[in-house]
């Protein structure tokens, strides 16, 4: 005979979530409902309830703010986390983490767009956008399409080449610095400015002045950063392109 004294009973999963008995068939065959805004119904035994091990998909369970959703795209595929899952990870992880901030302060003030806080919609961006090119991956970028953001979304982020990427932000990190200019030094009575191009460490000339030492060096690195995207043209979106080009 079937078991219905559990019916209506509640408990809270191991997030604090409202779970509701709705339909006992036996000890090892329980239907719960998650009393929030999307009443999702799962399929669990009755110890799982007791514990509060059931998931439900709308628990902020990544870094206290992301939660899966309910739709077509899985987070794993034989136990492996999918590319997707990785990089929605990652940028959860570098906006909400206290401990990576700790080592990236730079990331503190950012956040994720409220949309991409669901994995779901996060993956369907994704599956229309991420790219790879020959022996080379592409990394999500939250600032070349506009420069300073801080917000990760659908209409601030795109992929950009890793190597690309790599040497747009050592441009930015240099233009955006006043003090900090790695490529120019002090020599006897001159300043001495070089660059790194192809590998090479490029002679740029000896100067009277800082102010035209870092000019130089500078100009230097706007045509390196315009060279590479040039030589990436046709390769990544249109978008990024032309943001690194307006950029330099």
């Amino acid at each position: 005979m079937r078991n219905i004294d559990h019916i209506g009973e509640n408990n809270l999963n191991s997030y604090g979530t409202e779970m509701c008995i709705v339909e006992y068939i036996d000890y090892n065959d329980v239907i719960i409902e998650f009393q929030d805004n999307y009443k999702v119904r799962k399929r669990c035994s009755y110890k799982e309830f007791k514990n509060g091990k059931v998931k439900n998909p709308y628990d902020r369970s990544v870094f206290g703010i992301g939660y899966i959703g309910e739709g077509e795209y899985p987070i794993s595929i034989n136990r492996r986390a999918t590319k997707c899952y990785d990089v929605w990870r990652s940028m959860l992880l570098r906006c909400y983490d206290s401990k990576f901030h700790e080592k990236e302060p730079s990331y503190i003030d950012c956040k994720v767009d409220d949309s991409w806080l669901c994995y779901q919609n996060f993956a369907k961006w994704f599956e229309d956008n991420y790219y790879e090119l020959p022996n080379e991956k592409t990394q999500l970028d939250k600032d070349i399409l506009i420069p300073g953001n801080k917000v990760y979304g659908p209409n601030t982020c795109a992929f950009v080449p890793i190597n690309l990427n790599q040497i747009f932000v050592k441009f930015t990190k240099r233009i955006n610095s006043e003090t900090n200019v790695k490529g120019v030094r002090k020599y006897n009575d001159k300043y001495l400015a070089r660059g790194v191009k192809n590998g090479r460490m490029v002679h740029l000339g000896y100067f009277n002045t800082l102010d035209e030492a870092v000019t130089v060096y500078d100009n230097f690195l706007k045509n390196k950063l315009h060279e590479i995207a040039e030589k990436y043209k046709g390769c990544i979106p249109e978008k990024v392109f032309k943001a690194i080009i307006n950029r330099c």
